[in-house]
């Protein structure tokens, strides 16, 4: 009987821990991403919307699945820990407040969303910008 219960404990085990080995399939960011255009908020005199189209450009966001970010324009390199989760923008469980899919990109925090096979980044709600992404 104890040998039953060790390999049911040993077969239960192994099964739960399989699934967490494989951030890929969790994490839909990774990859290498051209910047297409970016939307930002702006106060002067009347409040607007100012997009910037980046699609003539070669901005890429490179997310691999150790949570490092490389942004390349040219020559200029920028790398950047990242993080994609689902978790309560206030960091908690706001009374209202629901879960949403986000990116936080050195301590700022993107809401996730794929759009028209684009991957649209914003930080609007806090007056950033948007970023809008396609996949290479």
């Amino acid at each position: 009987m104890k040998k039953i219960i060790t390999l049911l404990l040993i077969a239960f085990l192994s099964t739960n821990c399989s699934g967490n080995d494989d951030d890929t399939t969790q994490n839909p960011v990774v990859g290498t991403w051209k910047l297409m255009k970016t939307d930002k908020v702006v106060f002067t005199g009347t409040t607007g919307i100012v997009s910037t189209d980046h699609s003539s450009q070669n901005i890429i966001y490179k997310f691999d699945s150790k949570a490092n970010l490389t942004i390349t324009n040219g020559a200029d390199v920028k790398t950047s820990k990242y993080e994609y989760k689902f978790d309560y923008l206030s960091g908690s469980n706001t009374p209202g407040e629901t879960k949403q899919n986000m990116v936080v990109i050195d301590g700022s925090k993107y809401l996730y969303s794929l759009v028209d096979g684009q991957m649209k980044l914003d930080e609007s709600y806090v007056d950033g910008q948007t970023l809008y992404l396609k996949k290479q």
